[in-house]
């Protein structure tokens, strides 16, 4: 049975083409941003022309710079980093080389690089929260913001130094063509902060993306609702003359029972309405009823 880690002989021959596939395929993206970047010239309108910097004084090229611009660098270094985590992965196969220095003395790199790619990953999302919500009511407050790029650097900080220092190197074999087949280990505790660091910057920029997207959605859905009781109880023009009737003092001291109308609707009624309206609509049956818990509520109503 074959692993498919770095960690044994049959694991690096799997994975050595796969590596430079990958290496290749970063590279042609890395290629094709870097070349639409020089290219394309969008027009400008004034959402473009924001950027996170604007305040900024004493430097002239921050405060001129795009949040556009600042998109485009941080993507570029991400995919960079991407590609130098998987090469000095794959530098360090037994294919390319022998000695022991390369094969297991620099495996902490791979880590060190992959941290970094992952903090230009979040940059770049912040950026873009930044940058989607910037001229609209529902931008964040400047502390959150902050907050968020404080805690990338921190992730940063954490991941970059904790492999040099706490990383070991163990000899798992010898390759037949007598490379040195080594992994890298290092406390639990150190993967543990840094899968916490990751994970809460994780839900935070997921908040933080999804919440104006549902407030929108559910004052659309409203807006919705209270245009169609709107259409309902608006009264049809059939063309006809519309009459005033006299009541005579008579007639009001004794009132004549009315016909039902649409206007009179109990309460008890409009709100069956409302619910079935809501649950009809589109909103609706995206949100709840394609959802996981909708065939679980449907069963219950049936064993009612």
């Amino acid at each position: 049975m074959i692993a498919l880690n770095g960690g044994n002989e049959e694991g690096q021959d799997v994975l050595y083409p796969l590596y430079w596939i990958a290496v290749s395929l970063l590279g042609l993206f890395l290629v094709l941003h870097i070349v639409f970047w020089l290219v394309d010239k969008p027009t400008r309108d004034i959402e473009d022309n924001d950027g996170p910097f604007r305040n900024v004084v004493c430097c002239p090229y921050l405060r001129e710079a795009t949040y556009n611009t600042f998109l485009k660098i941080i993507t570029a270094l991400a995919l960079a980093t991407a590609i130098a985590a998987l090469t000095v992965e794959v530098l360090s196969y037994h294919q390319l080389t022998t000695t022991y220095s390369l094969n297991c003395r620099r495996q902490w790199a791979t880590i060190v690089c992959y941290c970094i790619h992952k903090f230009f990953i979040y940059e770049c999302l912040t950026f873009r929260l930044q940058a989607a919500f910037s001229t609209s009511a529902y931008v964040y407050n400047r502390l959150i913001i902050v907050s968020l790029h404080t805690l990338n650097i921190a992730y940063l900080s954490l991941g970059v130094p904790l492999p040099v220092m706490t990383g070991r190197t163990h000899l798992e074999g010898i390759a037949k063509d007598g490379a040195h087949i080594c992994s890298l280990h290092y406390p639990i505790w150190g993967a543990l902060m840094i899968a916490i660091f990751d994970m809460a910057v994780n839900l935070l920029l997921l908040s933080l993306f999804v919440k104006p997207l549902i407030v929108i959605a559910k004052q659309q859905h409203q807006y919705i609702i209270e245009n169609d009781f709107v259409a309902m109880e608006r009264p049809e023009n059939t063309g006809g003359v519309i009459m005033h009737v006299y009541i005579s003092e008579e007639l009001s001291s004794n009132p004549q029972p009315q016909p039902p109308s649409h206007r009179a609707v109990p309460s008890k009624e409009k709100d069956i309405a409302t619910k079935q309206f809501a649950e009809n609509s589109i909103l609706y049956k995206l949100l709840v009823r394609y959802g996981p818990l909708y065939h679980f509520v449907l069963e219950r109503r049936r064993d009612c």
